[in-house]
């Protein structure tokens, strides 16, 4: 057999194996064909994306189905960056039903990244009946819906995520999740706590701090977050304490002087993905002119090295 004719094979196989409703969206169909290259899998990623609406039945059929972490992961990015409405209750069940812990923190995210006010009540209905479970049985719920709230960007989040910060009797992990959460909403209560984190024993519960500082925005964090970008440091913590120092100078700028600032950041680190995601997501949160100038630009950048924060930013110009 030829490797064309074994690919052909694949292919075929792979859209055999989808659920009859995920068969209407013929782009979610080649999600579950592994992409040669990364300009291949972000041209499958935008070709869905251009889908719209009519795509999300077959995208919520591939959480439902058997296939692979990393499509569904892919498909709950996809349906976060579409803003699709119409998936939220359907992933509202998966919080309240999956076994998959994983899965089950990425779905709060991807709610929290869709928005709105009925993204939020949904988040936070799960947030509460997480809290009366026992806690082995909703501890990823409650760490989802936490997640989720900060993004939704809803400030009757403001009151449950309280709570949830200050009960000391639930895993640091949790309380310094809320603390992030809050920072995106304002809030800076959880300052104290996410501080006190970076010297917590757990890698987890430390990089989590490290980020919680960066949503926070708080100037007082920035020695200690400076001193976690050094070589003796993980790379993880490394890069997450990079991006939350960028992220409190950020807080601090505004209008045409903030849009420059990010581009030149983003310039600057064009292939990590932590500040590609944060650099456009902002952008597009301005909504300026100077901001849509600014991934306008970026759009347009030629070169090799760029073409992650190319189709990041071609994908925020959707909107």
């Amino acid at each position: 057999m030829s490797k064309r004719t074994l690919i052909a094979s694949v292919i075929a196989i792979s859209i055999l194996c989808l659920p009859p409703m995920a068969l209407a969206g013929s782009s979610v169909a080649k999600l579950k064909v592994q992409a040669a290259t990364e300009e291949e899998y972000g041209a499958i990623y935008e070709e869905v994306l251009a889908e719209g609406p009519s795509a999300v039945p077959a995208l919520l059929a591939l959480l439902e189905g058997t296939d692979p972490a990393p499509v569904k992961i892919t498909a709950l990015r996809i349906l976060g960056e579409m803003k699709a409405q119409e998936a939220l209750d359907p992933l509202a069940k998966i919080l309240e039903t999956s076994k998959d812990p994983g899965l089950i923190v990425k779905t709060g995210r991807t709610m929290g990244n869709i928005g709105g006010n009925h993204a939020a009540e949904l988040l936070m209905d799960a947030l509460e009946g997480a809290r009366a479970k026992r806690q082995a049985d909703g501890a990823s719920a409650r760490k989802a819906a936490v997640l989720g709230l900060g993004l939704a960007n809803d400030p009757r989040a403001v009151l449950p995520l309280m709570a949830e910060l200050s009960d000391t009797n639930h895993d640091e992990l949790t309380r310094i999740y809320a603390a992030g959460s809050l920072g995106l909403l304002g809030k800076s209560d959880g300052l104290q706590l996410a501080t006190a984190g970076l010297n917590w024993r757990d890698p987890s519960v430390r990089l989590a701090a490290v980020q919680a500082l960066g949503l926070i925005g708080a100037l007082d964090s920035a020695t200690a977050l400076a001193g976690l970008t050094g070589a003796g440091n993980p790379y993880a913590v490394r890069v997450a304490a990079a991006l939350s120092l960028v992220q409190i100078k950020a807080a601090q700028l505004t209008g045409a002087e903030k849009a420059d600032f990010i581009k030149n950041v983003l310039l600057n680190n064009p292939r990590t993905p932590d500040f590609v995601t944060w650099g456009t997501r902002i952008l597009a949160r301005m909504g300026t002119q100077e901001a849509v100038d600014t991934l306008k630009e970026l759009a347009a950048r030629e070169g090799d090295e760029f073409s992650a924060l190319r189709r990041a930013a071609r994908i925020k110009l959707r909107k």
